[in-house]
């Protein structure tokens, strides 16, 4: 099954809103396919055995939107309001993402196995800091054929990315819009801006390529290795004058074939494809033609037109928090009521957290989202994300340091008091009986306290050979002296 695989969650971009600029129903249309691709996948349905390949539509998707914004802003003030775009997207993002972690932690200490708690809590640390790729990437965390079961929160690799992106990206756009001014007296033009973002964007691809091969966690988590798609999706967005004169038949084509190819990719690619990489750019293309064609405004589509049903624009709405709790219900709820790891139970869970998804949709994020409150004095947003995100970091790592792993208690031998060796050694004992000790075992959240080393411990018990030198890197071919164990 692909859940028990570390699957590759997706991050989820926004829709600028009606009063920012002309709201994209192809560009909500498209958030419903790659979610739709993402969830598919997670559930292991056979079909759908690339996925993954939504969090590169995503990616081009947020870099599109957030600099059509910026630019905006730029061309109409001859400045950006930094901490107005970061209140917008603090109110945006973090209320509901937070909730999530905190929810996700809690569950994780009443139903998940009590010796991957600590993990699960760091992670709830890193989560709420949007530092988490960085961490799954110094762990060296693969998906390609991973060998622990993957932390339910660990879809919250690719909103760290995006993060980063927001924090860094109008801070070097006001950077280069406040040196060229001061040069030329004038707000920079497009194809000023175009020009390194694209030597950026190449810089980055060739990155991702190189890391790929050789340093797979840190291409497929890093930021460096994914701004190029990001940078994809930017580049569209300060060329959008010319693309809004692009003819009919172009945009038929352009969105028939960006679709078709986001679709192949997502059933023809399969996790032991090395990825991100060359791979990478079928679906960023794909992604970057669909959005092309719809800056026309001028001109009817089929795929448009489809795009913009109900049914698409409603998941679209809803990708982001379906997005946040598909991963942790798939992930802990088995565990929590014992389901078996099949395709059915998986998908009427994708189905209960698209609901969840609705509702905290409608209480959380839609009213910190449209707060007149927040919106009047955008420093409160900044406040009340900092206080978010600090309080479940700093209870998470509380949890760490406070909260014992659960234990079954010992006699005053040392021996646990549920003694399985005296039960087999009664005469009466049978195969079904020793079935019924094994199913019920399944059961058990807690471990015994007398067990030595510590089986939390136990991820981190690495074989020598990983701390002597002689385990070099796939790059190197030296001959390792001195390497030999055992008798």
């Amino acid at each position: 099954m692909v859940l028990e695989q570390a699957a590759r969650p997706v991050v989820v971009a926004e829709a600028v809103p009606p009063e920012e600029g002309r709201f994209r129903t192809d560009i909500e249309g498209l958030r419903a396919v790659a979610i739709l691709l993402v969830v598919l996948y997670h559930i292991g349905l056979p079909i759908i055995g690339g996925g993954y390949v939504g969090v590169d539509v995503f990616f081009v998707i947020s870099g599109f939107l957030i600099t059509t914004q910026l630019y905006r802003e730029l061309d109409r003030t001859g400045t950006i309001s930094i901490v107005g775009f970061y209140a917008k997207r603090i109110a945006r993002l973090l209320p509901a993402a937070t909730l999530t972690i905190a929810v996700t932690v809690a569950a994780a200490w009443f139903w998940m196995p009590p010796t991957r708690f600590h993990s699960i809590a760091i992670d709830g640390v890193c989560a709420a800091l949007y530092g988490i790729n960085y961490r799954l990437a110094s762990a060296g965390i693969v998906y390609l054929g991973a060998s622990e079961p993957p932390s339910p929160l660990q879809n919250f690799w690719s909103l760290a990315v995006e993060e980063q992106f927001y924090v860094v990206w109008p801070l070097l756009l006001l950077t280069a819009a406040t040196w060229w001014r001061r040069r030329r007296g004038r707000v920079p033009g497009r194809r000023v801006l175009v020009v390194p973002l694209v030597v950026l964007a190449v810089a980055s691809f060739a990155l991702s390529v190189a890391q790929t091969v050789s340093a797979a966690p840190w291409a497929f988590f890093g930021a460096p290795a994914r701004a190029w798609e990001l940078a994809t999706g930017a580049v569209i967005a300060l060329v959008v004058p010319r693309l809004e004169r692009i003819g009919r038949w172009l945009a038929w084509g352009l969105q028939a074939a960006g679709i078709v190819v986001i679709v192949a990719a997502g059933v023809l690619y399969r996790d032991t494809m090395a990825f991100p990489g060359y791979l990478a750019t079928v679906p960023v293309l794909g992604a970057a033609a669909v959005i092309i064609a719809g800056c026309q405004r001028r001109h009817w589509t089929p795929v448009g037109w489809l795009l913009a049903r109900p049914a698409m624009q409603r998941i679209g709405k809803l990708s982001y928090s379906w997005y946040l709790w598909h991963w942790p219900v798939l992930i802990v709820v088995p565990i929590a009521v014992g389901l078996p790891p099949n395709l059915g139970w998986n998908l009427l869970l994708a189905v209960w957290s698209l609901a969840l998804a609705a509702v905290c949709n409608a209480l959380v994020e839609d009213p910190v989202r449209f707060s007149r409150v927040l919106r009047r004095r955008p420093w409160r947003s900044v406040r009340l994300g900092l206080v978010l995100s600090a309080t479940v970091a700093v209870a998470a790592g509380a949890a760490i340091i406070w909260l014992p792993l659960r234990t079954i208690p010992v006699d005053t031998s040392g021996r646990p008091v549920d003694n399985l060796a005296e039960m087999v050694a009664q005469p009466t004992f049978g195969e079904r009986d020793l079935a019924r000790i094994i199913q019920a075992s399944t059961q058990i959240k807690a471990i015994p306290q007398n067990l030595s080393p510590r089986l939390d411990l136990a991820p981190r018990d690495f074989p020598v050979m990983y701390t002597d030198g002689c385990d070099p890197p796939l790059t190197s071919s030296a001959i390792q002296d001195k390497c030999v164990y055992g008798d």
